[in-house]
């Protein structure tokens, strides 16, 4: 070969690898641009949650820069070093591919990042890559696909587009490249470390990773898997005498009550029987719903659904609450706002012993409709109509389940009410809904022998408080007791969801204070959390000790002096450490061969 040639092509060589190398640094400015104004973004829209505009009218004005980002700083700067390894590795295949690798690259990441922005606004945590299978149920896609998702995504294009056209300009490129050089440096060399008492979603990046796990002293104490154990009460031992109607309020807790001046709901609470400190095991409505109906405790670890694994053998088909009640005589039905299909339900609920389910597709008259289903009202008068259904020579148990007051709000263009939020005015309309259905039992003589319960399934509320409480009280649900004795006193006890089957059982006849307390104590330890923050709460009550984990490695604080679930302020912090043996108590209750309900001793020798 020519001396000419060889040079020729070492020449284009060199220019092929200076054209990559350029692309990639652009490709990599890119992606870390996108994420870090996703990042911001997220911050400002969380600051937004618990301070501000969304859910509060703020007392102090808006200041995210004095209040927020300097008590989270550490925590968005471990987050956007997360970002920073995010673009470095999503920048090689965007580079590899060509031009259209990084269009089709732009479109997927900003389309994500647009999603995630919409979740944290309404769930304050990152989307959970091992929860997608709901995301594409046309059920949810339809539900979600929300005004802000156009906005975000439209938004996070027009800044790739801005960045792509000024790059045309070689002093831009210049300053990108400086850009991608300052960010690679600071991604490899801050020294950050991961702080759990702090949201953790704030810190990561879903398709990465953690990063930033301090070293921490491992506590391998053992924690006895039987507190995870449902009741060994008689589940045949109740009169049956009263008709049941089980409203579940989609995603509003006790605090909504009085936040958004739910009134009919309130007065309801005052009149009867208020138990004070209800808490829910888990989110996902799913999740709501088995426990409540089961007598058992959700999954907290990440592994699917306790739901989804239900079947014809499952040892919860034959004592859940429906079926306890059809046994006994009861007629059962079901009534959702949402397709049925949704978290199969179509296929769950029979299972538990409903003879009648009816979702939006059954509804033929509603006053508004979304993705979600039919609004509230409609659904009530769905409800009405099919306990006119029944026959009056039997008892009968229905539960009703809401979704208009689940991002996107449904509520009726006409339904006028002064409101600072749509969230707010989703309240007060299911609030409205509420008293419009006491009206319509009212008119049908149901009242006095129709126990009545007011629940919810989960909460995504924000409260005040400290960082712990805020998140502690997402588990503080409503619980209001409309029974024909005309009770009227308020129960104090925390009171765990799994023990809400056998609470309604006993109410089915005459029942004392006194018993519903007994029910309510039963439990020595109150175990809750939420599955798409990754976190989980135990609460050993005779000993007053208080864990808040984070459930990806069980790095737990333990706090002591808690007395009241409802106040975290004044508490004393004992320890921060990784804990091995409760760690191993739930990995082994949650595995794929073992299901602790079934066989409570196969647990307690596999979790030693």
């Amino acid at each position: 070969m020519a001396a000419s040639d060889i040079d020729t092509e070492m020449t284009v060589r060199t220019s092929g690898k200076t054209r990559f190398g350029a692309s990639l640094v652009m490709n990599f400015a890119l992606a870390l641009i996108i994420s870090w104004g996703h990042r911001i973004a997220a911050a400002l829209i969380y600051y937004g949650n618990s301070s501000y505009a969304w859910h509060f009218q703020s007392i102090d004005g808006l200041n995210p820069f004095q209040s927020f980002f300097n008590d989270h700083a550490t925590s968005i700067l471990l987050g956007l070093k997360t970002d920073a390894l995010f673009a470095a590795a999503l920048a090689v295949p965007m580079t590899l591919l060509g031009r259209v690798g990084r269009y089709v690259g732009l479109l997927i990441i900003c389309f994500f990042y647009a999603a995630n922005l919409e979740h944290i606004k309404y769930n304050e945590a990152n989307i959970d890559l091992s929860l997608l299978g709901l995301a594409t149920d046309p059920t949810f896609i339809a539900g979600q696909f929300t005004v802000d998702l156009i906005i975000y995504f439209i938004g996070l294009l027009a800044v790739s587009g801005l960045v792509i056209w000024y790059a045309r300009h070689r002093a831009v490129r210049k300053l990108i490249g400086v850009f991608a050089v300052v960010a690679a440096l600071v991604a490899i060399l801050a020294p950050v470390t991961a702080r759990y008492d702090r949201p953790i979603w704030l810190q990561t990046h879903s398709m990465m990773p953690r990063i930033g796990i301090p070293e921490l002293p491992e506590d391998a104490r053992q924690f006895a898997v039987s507190t995870l154990q449902q009741s060994a009460e008689s589940l045949t031992d109740f009169s049956g005498q009263y008709n049941v109607l089980l409203v579940f309020l989609e995603g509003l807790s006790e605090y909504s009550l009085t936040k958004y001046q739910m009134q009919n709901v309130q007065t309801l609470a005052d009149e009867n029987i208020h138990f004070r400190q209800y808490i829910g095991h888990q989110l996902l409505t799913a999740n709501g719903i088995y426990s409540t109906h089961t007598g058992r405790m959700p999954y907290f670890t990440n592994v699917p659904m306790r739901w989804y694994e239900l079947n014809g053998s499952a040892p919860e088909t034959t004592d859940s609450l429906p079926f306890l009640l059809g046994n006994r005589g009861y007629q059962t039905a079901f009534v959702q706002a949402a397709p049925l299909s949704f978290m199969q339900k179509d296929e769950k609920l029979p299972l538990l012993g409903y003879e009648t389910i009816i979702g939006s597709g059954q509804i033929t008259a509603a006053r508004q409709r979304n993705g979600w289903g039919v609004d509230d009202l409609s659904l009530f008068d769905a409800t009405l109509a099919q306990i006119d259904q029944f026959s009056p020579e039997r008892p009968w148990f229905a539960s009703v389940l809401t979704t208009g007051t689940h991002s996107p709000y449904n509520v009726p263009p006409d339904f006028q009410a002064s409101a600072s939020t749509d969230r707010h005015l989703a309240s007060i309309y299911a609030d409205y809904a509420v008293g419009e259905l006491m009206k319509g039992l009212e008119a049908r003589g149901l009242i006095e022998n129709t126990v009545v319960i007011i629940t919810s399934d989960e909460s995504r509320e924000y409260s005040r408080g400290t960082p712990l409480e805020i998140e502690a009280h997402r588990n503080w649900l409503p619980f209001v007791m409309i029974h024909p004795s005309e009770a009227d006193y308020s129960i104090d006890t925390p009171f765990a969801m799994m023990d809400a089957r056998d609470m309604i059982l006993a109410a089915t006849g005459d029942v004392s204070k006194e018993e519903l307390e007994r029910i309510a104590a039963r439990r020595d330890t109150i175990i809750f959390g939420n599955v798409r923050l990754g976190q989980l709460f135990y609460y050993d009550r005779p000993n007053e000790t208080f864990f808040s984990c984070d459930t990806a490695d069980f790095i737990c604080f333990e706090y002591g002096g808690v007395t009241d679930i409802r106040s975290l302020e004044n508490i004393e912090l004992r320890k921060l450490a990784r804990f091995s043996g409760m760690e191993r108590m739930f990995r082994q209750r949650e595995g794929d061969t073992i299901y602790c309900e079934d066989d409570i001793a196969i647990c307690e020798e596999a979790s030693r």
